[in-house]
């Protein structure tokens, strides 16, 4: 009767000890598939286009080039637009617009950010920092971001621009 009861414990133990363990490698199996549902990667986008009042390609944008940047021609930026595309579509999460931090290039105060030809958001861009960031949180094709307004006591020799633009974002 001992033994029997001994075997019943030793059993019991076996038995939670093998469960636990199941549990558990379930438990990392779901962990390990979130973390890689939700892992962001920086997105390049796959073409883009611009208003001719830029000096160079709108590529540099997003080129991981720190000397490459988007300058206007003339000292306002003014109703002047980027648009990206993404082949095949891309769920962006959120995109950072770098301002340059120099003062000699005139600072943007207020944008217009369009997700596939549809008007979304009207952003005002504080002084505080050069680096701005937005929600998207939605899959896309193309992200048009338009300067509405760039600051009025614009010195004549100073020109306006953008120094980068970085997506970030998942599969889809």
């Amino acid at each position: 009767m001992k033994n029997n009861k001994k075997i019943r414990k030793i059993l019991a133990i076996v038995v939670s000890f093998v469960l636990g363990a199941v549990a558990y490698a379930q438990y990392e199996d779901i962990n390990q598939n979130s973390d890689e549902e939700y892992s962001l990667d920086r997105v390049t986008p796959t073409d883009c286009i611009m208003t001719n009042n830029f000096d160079s390609a709108c590529s540099n944008l997003y080129d991981l080039n720190d000397n490459s940047h988007l300058l206007s021609t003339s000292q306002s930026c003014n109703n002047s637009w980027v648009e990206f595309f993404f082949e095949p579509n891309e769920y962006i999460e959120f995109f950072v617009v770098e301002e340059f931090e120099n003062l000699s290039v005139i600072a943007i105060n207020e944008i217009i950010v369009t997700q596939n030809n549809h008007l979304n958001f009207n952003y005002e861009i504080p002084d505080e920092t050069n680096l701005h960031w937005f929600d998207i949180n939605n899959e896309i094709s193309s992200l048009k971001i338009e300067i509405i307004s760039s600051t009025e006591e614009a010195i004549p020799t100073l020109k306006c621009g953008l120094k980068d633009v970085w997506f970030y974002g998942r599969e889809s």
